[in-house]
């Protein structure tokens, strides 16, 4: 029941909002520390999952630079390793390759797709989706949820799971 357990669904949520929304004082260590631990990981947990995913959005050599000194496309990259900390079960992408070159939008889409492969439902709000593999399941929902045909909503789910839940009501 999401009005009892409010907590466990909030540390089961992961958001990229489409503004990079990071706190000027921090450095990219930190923020991804700070967000680990407020979903729950000890210190130890989040030092290990945040080294992980500076790797892999390829910011390690920024982990100690503030935040607000990253470029614009470093700042997406801190914004998506702040939503895949603390593995959450649901993703929230919302436009996250806008303004990104070519190179930035596939490391974005590789990782929603290894997110994905590991269980994680991804959320994808974007003008243009993201291309979805076959082993994934894909509703467009489009005009549906946004009443026009100008702003497309792609919604990117974990299958069979998650789809059987849409199918059935469960969510």
């Amino acid at each position: 029941d999401i009005k009892t357990h409010i907590s466990e669904v909030r540390s089961s949520l992961g958001l990229c909002p489409q503004h990079n929304l990071h706190f000027c004082d921090l450095t990219v260590i930190q923020h991804l520390k700070f967000f680990g631990m407020l979903k729950g990981s000890s210190m130890k947990e989040a030092t290990a999952e945040a080294e992980m995913l500076l790797a892999r959005m390829n910011i390690a050599q920024k982990k100690h630079h503030l935040a607000s000194s990253l470029s614009g496309g470093m700042k997406r990259k801190l914004s998506l390793a702040i939503a895949l900390i603390g593995n959450p079960r649901v993703v929230i992408l919302d436009e996250p390759t806008s303004g990104l070159d070519p190179f930035m939008e596939r490391i974005f889409r590789e990782c929603a797709h290894e997110a994905m492969a590991r269980g994680v439902a991804v959320l994808l709000a974007a003008r243009r989706p993201l291309p979805v593999r076959r082993d994934v399941g894909h509703v467009d929902a489009g005009d549906r949820l946004a009443g026009t045909g100008e702003i497309g909503v792609g919604v990117l789910l974990q299958r069979p799971r998650v789809l059987h839940a849409l199918r059935h009501g469960d969510v």
